[in-house]
């Protein structure tokens, strides 16, 4: 297990931050760590730094709002529509890296909307909703967020065609933006470093 923050290996330990079994970074000055399944040495997800950590216990907050309490959606139906919408299998928050936290940040009104907090709009289905967004609207508004996409391009990248995952909230929501529009992709190398690298913005 490798640190998506820093890039060195993690390490088994019993008595964790929270003394409690943990993989934690090698290199202390990091600080990043995850729990284990109870019982076992298994993480529950990536190791994650302090920054990584607070964008979970955000999505965790929200995440509890949607269906603490309540009868309907269940626990289990709302987990469903995050996985939906992150395209994956099983959606856990130990398993967030900050790219998927940008995203699900992006995409609250959605989620919301599936798991009925939102009344129902005249809009495309679920897994359609943001990629068309731009085709929803008129022609100026929809050639002002073209502006504001490539003004993101350019802050995110300037000259160059890629960088390493950026580190502050407004970086990350920039980098998850530029992935959705398919303007740009991301992918973690050897070293378990994360790097975002641009495409080019998709015709219309």
């Amino acid at each position: 297990m490798f640190c998506l923050t820093c890039g060195k290996p993690g390490i088994y330990t019993q008595a964790g931050p929270n003394r409690a079994p943990a993989w934690i970074c090698t290199d202390d000055v990091c600080d990043s760590y995850v729990g284990c399944h109870p019982g076992t040495e298994n993480a529950l997800g990536h190791l994650a730094g302090p920054e990584l950590r607070a964008g979970r216990m955000r999505l965790h907050t929200w995440i509890d709002r949607l269906w603490r309490g309540k009868t309907s959606p269940t626990r289990k139906e709302v987990y469903l529509v995050l996985s939906q919408v992150m395209g994956v299998k099983s959606f856990h928050i130990a398993q967030a890296d900050l790219e998927m936290v940008a995203i699900l940040e992006l995409r609250r009104f959605d989620v919301e909307r599936a798991c009925g907090r939102l009344p129902e709009t005249k809009t495309k289905p679920l897994s359609q909703s943001s990629e068309h967004a731009l085709s929803q609207k008129p022609p100026e508004q929809a050639d002002l967020a073209d502006q504001v996409d490539q003004t993101l391009l350019k802050a995110l990248f300037g000259t160059a065609t890629r960088r390493r995952w950026p580190s502050d909230p407004g970086g990350q929501v920039a980098a998850a933006r530029c992935i959705q529009i398919g303007a740009a992709q991301s992918y973690v190398d050897g070293a378990g470093r994360r790097w975002i690298s641009r495409t080019s913005l998709p015709s219309k």
